[in-house]
């Protein structure tokens, strides 16, 4: 057949339907490997896992771990990340009680315990790296933690709270400061590094302090997203607070892996 002289028209009757529907399947399956999709390779691109059997509303801990082991250590895109999550945190109808804070890598903690009763008592998910503070048999607030990271392991097992104190500091780590209050040397431990000539200690501040096993306690403090305290547990300042109020020596904190 000579084509040479065919006029548009007859070229799109020669490419009609039955020969473009095979033209476009193959130009898609050259195209799409080439931008592919990355939501499994990527934890920022994850869903929340099926398993996640917490309160609703409320999603895992953004840094995992899964049942198969942790995220990838990928810190250094950590507030890019935060940044977008906290733009979905859940909110609550106005009037619930219920008073949410971000923390902790966009995590939701809340606290909605003024209303309910009953005994208090804590429990502390190391591998979920989450507080939940029930009054009875009522969850009354969840709290996103910072807990012992590699070498300071916090210690599971079931403790009780035997002092707690608001305005409390380190004895061990803090800072060697001069007598103007300079830091001179910061994040120090005691225990191992000497102080520089003409300084002093000043221990770290954990306000809201809750002791209940040896040194190691609950209180406010900087949560990055991952296990990163020298074993105490650490909260966002607002939700020790009301940690705090709603505990007394002899309230019992069980600690889990």
């Amino acid at each position: 057949m000579n084509r040479t002289n065919e006029t548009p028209t007859a070229r799109a009757r020669f490419f009609g339907p039955a020969t473009a529907l095979p033209v476009a399947f193959a130009v898609a399956t050259a195209i799409l490997p080439l931008g592919g999709c990355r939501s499994n390779d990527d934890f920022r691109g994850a869903r929340a896992p099926s398993h996640w059997a917490g309160p609703p509303g409320v999603g895992p801990y953004p840094g995992g771990p899964y049942p198969g082991g942790p995220y990838p250590d990928r810190r250094g895109d950590r507030a890019s990340r935060d940044a977008r999550r906290a733009n979905h945190a859940p909110s609550y109808p106005a009037g619930s009680g219920r008073e949410v804070t971000n923390r902790s890598g966009g995590a939701v903690s809340y606290w909605d315990g003024d209303r309910l009763s009953g005994t208090p008592s804590i429990k502390i998910d190391l591998g979920e790296q989450r507080a939940y503070f029930y009054k009875g048999d009522q969850l009354a607030g969840v709290s996103s933690v910072s807990t012992g990271r590699e070498g300071y392991n916090t210690p599971a097992g079931t403790f009780r709270i035997t002092d707690k104190n608001a305005d409390h500091r380190s004895n061990l780590y803090g800072d060697y400061v001069d007598d103007n209050g300079r830091v001179v040397a910061s994040n120090v431990d005691v225990r191992k590094d000497k102080a520089p000539p003409g300084t002093r200690f000043r221990g770290a501040p954990m306000p809201n302090f809750m002791r209940f096993n040896g040194a190691i306690g609950m209180h406010g403090g900087y949560l990055p997203g991952y296990p990163a305290s020298h074993g105490c547990v650490r909260l966002p300042e607002d939700l020790a607070r009301r940690f705090y109020a709603n505990v007394s020596p002899g309230t019992e904190v069980t600690v889990v892996h």
